[in-house]
């Protein structure tokens, strides 16, 4: 039996990094109901918390094979927009492609995706999705400080 595909209602969170996008993705489902958030997270940072449920949810292919070897993932997608690798009508299609069966399993009515590489393509997003709201996040660069500056101040 086939199920029809029903609307959700999409947000993208992304920044300019060291934001907390993955903590946004990972837990914003918890604070809002009929939520699913989920953070992609980028080949660099898979083996951490909850990789065996990424695998599950995007895929071998996609989570290990195709981002190790730069095919899949918004990070490939959005270099080779921004290098002119690709055409918008090749990177649509990727977004789309890429995206829609996961939006399809999903049985929440609301889908937030947190990455930060969302930036890399943001141009592109309501020409997929023309209702998904695009939450883009900045950091006061006064406010961060290394960890190993503000440890010391605790120092005894």
């Amino acid at each position: 039996m086939q199920t029809k595909y029903r609307k959700k209602d999409l947000a993208f969170v992304t920044s300019g990094g060291r934001t907390g996008t993955q903590f946004f993705g990972d837990r914003l489902s918890e604070v809002i109901s009929n939520c699913h958030s989920e953070h992609d997270p980028d080949i660099l940072s898979i083996f951490i918390e909850r990789v065996g449920q990424r695998i599950a949810t995007f895929g071998f292919q996609h989570m290990i094979l195709g981002k190790a070897l730069g095919r899949s993932g918004i990070r490939a997608v959005g270099q080779a927009w921004l290098t002119n690798r690709s055409e918008e009508a090749e990177c649509l299609a990727k977004l789309r492609n890429a995206r829609s069966a996961f939006h399809e399993k999903i049985d929440a009515p609301l889908i937030i995706e947190s990455n930060s590489q969302w930036w890399m393509v943001s141009d592109l997003i309501h020409k997929v999705w023309p209702d998904a709201k695009v939450i883009a996040i900045v950091r006061d660069p006064g406010t961060c400080q290394p960890f190993s500056n503000r440890s010391a101040h605790f120092s005894m």
